[in-house]
């Protein structure tokens, strides 16, 4: 990641982090080279924690977050996704939009596509966004154990 992709992976990261803190959570970031995870929570109580990875797009008719090939390997029903759009302002539309997938980790997995793109040089993991509408600021999911998965 350079310059500007950086920046933005890191805002919504500390994006994520208030918005977990203004539902009640506790948040610590974790070092940069933390395998699957940027933050960690807990409740109040410390009775329930939970592992986020964060992903982030900027683009205005952004399809798809890229996940990375981790999001074949790291499944649990404490790790979850945060995936984040941030719409910049333009000239059309001044106003800059945040949306969130708060997404359990097990849907990524079944929602995961890996491409090997057409020379099968490069690869990428991803989710289309379709595909996890139904997960746009769902952050009661961190709230109820029966609702993850």
């Amino acid at each position: 990641m350079e310059g500007k992709a950086r920046r933005d992976g890191m805002r919504a990261v500390y994006l994520t982090a208030a918005e977990l803190s203004k539902i009640g959570y506790i948040v610590c970031t974790t070092s940069r080279n933390a395998q699957g995870a940027d933050l960690l929570i807990t409740d109040q109580q410390c009775s329930r924690a939970f592992s986020i990875q964060v992903k982030s797009n900027t683009y205005r008719n952004c399809k798809y977050f890229l996940i990375g090939k981790k999001g074949e390997d790291i499944i649990s029903e404490t790790h979850i996704y945060v995936l984040v759009n941030i719409i910049e302002p333009s000239k059309k539309n001044p106003i800059e939009i945040i949306a969130y997938y708060v997404v359990p980790s097990k849907v990524v997995n079944k929602k995961l596509v890996h491409d090997k793109g057409k020379t099968g040089k490069a690869e990428w993991w991803y989710v289309v966004i379709e595909d996890i509408l139904p997960y746009k600021d769902k952050w009661e999911i961190l709230r109820k154990p029966e609702s993850i998965g």
